[in-house]
């Protein structure tokens, strides 16, 4: 997925509505937040922790979302550091907002290959 592709993702899943491209000054992505009526950026999901904290706290997930999150996390974050098993859950503190994104949106099952429709 692009990063746009995974900002709008995440921006639907947590309620987002009515967005689109904004061609003002610079070329932005803007939506309706949930709870809000007036239309502003999205969170910078991919770069912003705070973003993806809120984006995964807003989910209400059951014991069984957690656990599928938090392994997604671990096997993103073990890819990324080319190790070939399991890192402890532990050690994805450290891990970035756009590793987060990509867990979130594994577990909801919005995750797709580039290439796939």
């Amino acid at each position: 997925m692009t990063n746009e592709q995974q900002q709008i993702a995440i921006a639907q899943a947590c309620g987002w509505t009515l967005i689109e491209k904004s061609y003002g000054d610079d070329l932005t992505t803007v939506g309706v937040a949930p709870d809000s009526r007036v239309r502003t950026q999205l969170p910078d999901y991919l770069n912003d922790l705070n973003a993806m904290h809120e984006a995964v706290m807003s989910q209400n997930w059951p014991l069984s979302g957690r656990i599928t999150y938090r392994r997604n996390l671990q096997d993103i974050v073990s890819r990324d550091k080319g190790v070939d098993n399991l890192i402890h859950y532990g050690e994805c503190i450290n891990a970035t907002a756009a590793q987060r994104a990509e867990a979130f949106l594994r577990t909801k099952g919005l995750w797709k290959c580039i290439g796939s429709k």
